[in-house]
């Protein structure tokens, strides 16, 4: 789509999900109004040249660091901008939850941690972010959704502090053109699968010391 600028109304009350999708000259979007208490999955997928959102002082529901946008708080990332450069992220330690496609198609980020509190990732909420190589899951998350890390074809190595399998309930979690050839886990893991997958190595063949979370050795 050729759309390149946005104006948001100042009575606007929620944007749909999939609203700006594939607005892949978007450049430049309002700042969301004060009024707006519901944003939708995928709201940004493939908006290639969105550098920043901001959001409108007053708003009870959501806040942005531009060029990352949050809820309230700071406890669920909900879109991080493909614009961005950095190879290396940490997200905060307040987020609990990745939302649905909030790192998709990501082309630059090497290293992502993960915070400690962390207890869900969303549906391709990593999916087709073509330079990671690995991820280490805290053992807090719970729930994996679909697709989380579907077509991530650097992806090497991933691994999980938890006990049981948080991806059981969910559909191509990794999968096409993957390189993925370590899936480690700690001692108390109690699941015979990960996430669908099921040749799992213990943590020191991926060098993990398990006596803190994240201690590489």
């Amino acid at each position: 789509m050729s759309l390149k600028t946005v104006v948001l109304s100042s009575s606007l009350k929620t944007i749909g999900s999939n609203a700006f999708s594939y607005c892949e000259q978007l450049n430049k979007l309002g700042a969301i109004a004060k009024s707006v208490s519901y944003i939708g999955d995928g709201v940004f997928i493939h908006c290639d040249k969105l550098a920043n959102i901001e959001v409108e002082d007053g708003n009870e529901f959501f806040e942005s660091d531009g060029d990352v946008l949050f809820s309230k708080g700071k406890t669920k990332l909900i879109w991080y901008s493909m614009v961005k450069e950095d190879e290396s992220y940490t997200i905060p330690n307040s987020v609990k939850e990745i939302g649905a496609y909030a790192f998709f198609d990501n082309k630059n980020l090497i290293d992502i941690l993960l915070p400690n509190n962390l207890t869900r990732i969303g549906d391709n909420g990593f999916s087709e972010c073509f330079q990671i190589e690995r991820i280490i899951i805290p053992g807090t998350v719970t729930s994996i959704g679909n697709g989380a890390f579907y077509d991530c074809p650097a992806l090497k190595t991933v691994i999980y502090l938890g006990e049981y399998d948080p991806g059981i309930k969910s559909k191509d979690i990794f999968g096409y053109e993957m390189s993925l050839s370590q899936i480690c886990v700690g001692p108390n893991y109690k699941s015979s699968k990960f996430c669908g997958e099921d040749n799992l190595y213990p943590l020191n063949k991926c060098g993990i010391n398990f006596t803190t979370k994240y201690e590489t050795l």
